[in-house]
């Protein structure tokens, strides 16, 4: 399905929200031979949604993105996948948008069985969807026990398109001014009408 891109990952800019304090969101991006290591991982902290902001070097046309989840309550059961933001969206800012695909991370009997002992499973993109990339941004509503959600890795195959070195200035620009206004991230608290402000910044 096309090329590992785990090279032209700008893994320094790669940024979350909702991860815990010990959580770093770059932990998933990993090499293409420790895909299905269990450690480092990243954990939510206040609820089960989880986004994830991978910019890249260099645009690529994307066909496939691979996914280190387990079979367990803290399975992502879902991936909302938006491109070509300038950073890290928030929550709010995702919900008024449209994604480029939607998918399914349910699994079934036949696929544990047949990733067994692999964690890592690899889902096809709608490429004409994904022609001109230069950030992703993986946005996870749920998870199967609907209270946390643990993603082990993150990986792309496809093909590089011509460099532009704008991608980097523009990730290196918004990753300044993102540090300089914390996210805040509203959640209304279950079992209870306390709302939780928190601040993210992978």
């Amino acid at each position: 399905m096309g090329d590992n891109l785990y090279e032209y990952i700008f893994k320094s800019q790669v940024t979350g929200l909702n991860l815990t304090p010990a959580s770093t969101a770059s932990d998933v991006i990993k090499e293409y031979n420790n895909r299905n290591t269990l450690t480092p991982h990243i954990e939510t902290l206040v609820d089960d949604q989880l986004i994830v902001f991978i910019p890249f070097t260099v645009s690529v046309k994307l066909k496939s993105i691979l996914l280190g989840i387990d079979g367990g309550e803290q399975r992502p059961s879902a991936v909302k996948i938006y491109s070509n933001t300038p950073h890290c969206p928030d929550f709010d800012q995702l919900e008024g948008s449209v994604c480029l695909q939607d998918m399914s991370l349910e699994s079934t009997q036949e696929d544990d069985i047949a990733r067994q002992p692999s964690l890592t499973k690899e889902y096809p993109l709608r490429v004409a969807r994904f022609t001109n990339v230069y950030s992703i941004a993986l946005f996870f509503p749920s998870s199967v026990g609907r209270a946390r959600s643990r993603l082990y890795y993150v990986g792309f195959k496809g093909e590089t398109l011509a460099p532009h070195k704008e991608n980097q200035d523009r990730m290196q620009i918004a990753a300044s001014n993102a540090g300089d206004t914390p996210i805040q991230h509203l959640k209304q608290q279950a079992g209870g009408n306390v709302a939780t402000t928190s601040n993210y910044a992978a």
